[in-house]
C-alpha cells in the first residue's frame, strides 16, 4: 500500500477519533487522571474491540468506533506521561 493510501485512512481515522471524542466530551477530559487510571480503561477498550470484531460483518463501525477509543486513550497516556510535550513545544502538527 502506498503512502498515499496510509495518509486517505489516517486521516479517516483521525475523523472517527475526533467524532468519539466529541462523544464523550460530557466526562471532563483526562488531565486529572491517574496513569494507572487509563492503563484499565485502555485494556477495557481493547476488550470492547474483540467484542466489537465478532461483529464486524454486521457492524463495521462499531469496530472502527472502539478502535478510536482505544487510540484516544493510548493517546491520553501519552499526554499525562509528557509524550506529547515536545511536540507542543517544537510546533510539529503531526498529520493534517
Amino acid at each position: 500500500m502506498g503512502s498515499k493510501n496510509y495518509i486517505h485512512k489516517i486521516a479517516s481515522f483521525r475523523e472517527i477519533m475526533l467524532e468519539r471524542l466529541r462523544a464523550n466530551r460530557w466526562k471532563g477530559g483526562w488531565k486529572g487522571e491517574s496513569f494507572h487510571y487509563l492503563q484499565g480503561r485502555l485494556l477495557e477498550e481493547v476488550i470492547e474491540v474483540a467484542e466489537a470484531a465478532r461483529h464486524r460483518e454486521t457492524n463495521k463501525a462499531w469496530v472502527a468506533r472502539e478502535c478510536a477509543d482505544v487510540a484516544n486513550i493510548a493517546m491520553m497516556i501519552a499526554d499525562i506521561t509528557g509524550g506529547l510535550d515536545n511536540k507542543e513545544k517544537k510546533g510539529e502538527k503531526g498529520c493534517q
